[in-house]
């Protein structure tokens, strides 16, 4: 089950669970993780005079086996999540570093990576598969913008899949940078970067799509966060259209982004 939205990689996180991060010129070490190899470091200017590394996050991160992380130290990633950034202080003082960026985040439905086999391979208890999912919190999930489960594919499946031809990366990317520049004409800022108020002047759905989201909202309890993060992402699905606002579909897109995962 694959979980796709902002989940910083634990070599390229402070451990804010156990300590905060020494004031030192050095790159820091987290945890026996070596430095992410993707992030850069610049020394900046404490606000008392003393020097410390900021980190500077890399545009896309990718991290497997989330619930094999201490749930203390997933749940420490929920403020850099919402807003981009993590807030440290110490004793009079406080800093601010950048920690936005794109998370591609995945995990199997059970230790043992085999619950809802057709073959009745999986040994867990439900029990056991229940603890395993509950290391996700719910405030932790409402801050993953897509959540999609991948099921396993079938030998004949495998076997075809050189005769099917996607779209190349190529233009994927180029699909990608045009929504990106719609947006930023748009409103001066992607998606992501909208709060509430945005959301609503540039999201504004016809009846069937209002009632279609209230319906969504009522019947998997939605929070207001995970609300507007839906809505958000219908906008970028009607960018990735060249659609100028969303649709009843593009919003069926999104709220079936968000359904696959459940906590037990």
């Amino acid at each position: 089950m694959d979980k796709v939205g902002k989940l910083p990689n634990p070599g390229s996180f402070p451990n804010l669970a156990h300590r905060l991060p020494p004031l030192s010129h050095s790159a820091p070490r987290f945890a026996g993780q070596r430095p992410c190899d993707h992030v850069e470091t610049k020394t900046t200017q404490r606000l008392d005079g003393s020097a410390c590394v900021e980190q500077l996050f890399a545009k896309n991160v990718r991290q497997s086996e989330i619930p094999e992380f201490d749930r203390k130290v997933l749940e420490t990633l929920r403020e850099p999540l919402e807003a981009g950034r993590i807030t440290i202080s110490r004793a009079a003082h406080q800093a601010d570093f950048p920690a936005a960026c794109q998370l591609v985040a995945a995990m199997n439905p059970c230790p043992c990576g085999w619950r809802g086999d057709p073959n009745g391979r999986c040994r867990c208890t439900p029990d056991v598969a229940a603890r395993y999912l509950r290391k996700l919190s719910g405030p932790l999930l409402d801050r993953i913008d897509i959540q999609i489960e991948l099921p396993a594919l079938s030998p004949a499946e495998l076997s075809g899949r050189s005769a099917s031809i996607g779209e190349t990366s190529a233009i994927v990317a180029r699909r990608v940078a045009d929504a990106r520049d719609r947006q930023l004409e748009r409103q001066g800022k992607t998606n992501r970067e909208l709060d509430g108020r945005e959301v609503d002047a540039v999201c504004q759905l016809d009846a069937t799509g209002e009632a279609l989201l209230r319906e969504a909202g009522e019947r998997f309890g939605w929070s207001a966060r995970a609300y507007y993060r839906v809505l958000k992402v219908a906008r970028t699905i009607a960018d990735l259209a060249a659609a100028d606002s969303p649709t009843a579909a593009h919003l069926a897109e999104a709220i079936q982004y968000r359904r696959a995962f459940t906590t037990a």
